[in-house]
């Protein structure tokens, strides 16, 4: 019995080893950064990681971000989700590196998150405002980064949101953070976390960001167009908006664009008239390569009527 165990131990040792090998050197599986919260309740990155995502490689930077990081002159900044996070992208097809081919005496600064809600993207912005002192800002939103701001609709305990109801703003927290270390650390652990369901309670979907007109397809049509309307109230009574402009991700619902000239917002609306040559891939909403330079090219064009 004891050679048996001894043998077992001895081969599922190996049989670890080498997965664990295999894993790493084939690239099978993306690494994920590691995320911290700081003092102001944003979740950040933990700077100096390294790693490759889709074959691309990514680097955190000393600010908790990863992209690009311009930070002499004037700059403007990109804030936004997974995106601007653009992880499934080589660099060079980020925003901040595109629009840098439009204006090349401007420097940019991209902070991108998966999971932003749109008063996080506001928070951060904010900050940037006082650490860089920006020219300009550019938010990236679409209408569910609206709805998902507030936590009077729908209550995410791992999202940063406000109540619109008592104006408190609340910083989400990382979900199953001690768990999750431990996954990304060992590539075995985490192919089965993201390929074997059965192993977790609940998969990290960074990749399946849906474009939804969740304003349009929810039921509760006239409660989310009230909510839209109260958080547009919100930011431009507590947040300074004079520098700020969101960019509409194609397909936005019709009325946060009416309460954005309503509120005196500025905005880029965002157009395709083919989104699926944008995605990544059948599977993967993000823009890819093409869709990314598409956009670009519609932001360079507002920027030029305000820089």
């Amino acid at each position: 019995m004891k050679k048996f165990i001894l043998h077992s131990i001895l081969f599922l040792t190996f049989l670890f080893v080498s997965s664990e090998l295999t894993i790493r050197v084939f690239n099978l599986i993306s690494d994920i950064p590691q995320r911290v919260v700081d003092d102001s309740g944003i979740q950040k990155y933990l700077p100096g990681q390294k790693g490759q995502y889709s074959g691309f490689h990514w680097e955190t930077n000393k600010y908790g971000w990863i992209g690009v990081a311009e930070t002499e002159g004037d700059i403007i900044t990109i804030v936004g989700d997974s995106f601007i996070e653009n992880l499934m992208n080589p660099i060079d097809c980020n925003q901040g590196a595109l629009l840098k081919n439009y204006y090349p005496q401007y420097s940019f600064f991209e902070a991108g998150r998966s999971g932003i809600t749109l008063i996080e993207a506001i928070k951060i912005a904010s900050l940037l405002s006082e650490e860089l002192k920006p020219k300009y800002q550019l938010i990236y939103v679409s209408t569910n980064d609206f709805l998902e701001s507030a936590s009077n609709l729908t209550y995410y305990s791992d999202r940063y949101q406000v109540n619109l109801d008592t104006g408190i703003e609340h910083a989400g927290q990382i979900k199953y953070k001690k768990i999750k270390e431990m996954i990304y650390r060992v590539k075995t652990l985490y192919y089965l976390y993201k390929n074997y369901p059965i192993f977790v309670e609940e998969r990290n979907k960074v990749t399946d960001h849906k474009e939804t007109d969740f304003a349009l397809s929810n039921t509760n049509q006239s409660k989310n167009i009230e909510i839209i309307r109260n958080l547009f109230q919100y930011i431009v009574s507590n947040y300074d908006m004079s520098s700020i402009a969101f960019v509409f991700h194609p397909g936005i619902d019709e009325s946060v664009v009416k309460y954005a000239i309503e509120f005196g917002v500025n905005y880029v609306e965002l157009s395709s008239d083919d989104i699926e040559s944008w995605r990544v891939s059948e599977s993967d909403g993000h823009w890819n390569c093409y869709g990314h330079t598409q956009v670009s090219g519609q932001v360079a064009e507002f920027l030029s009527m305000v820089l």
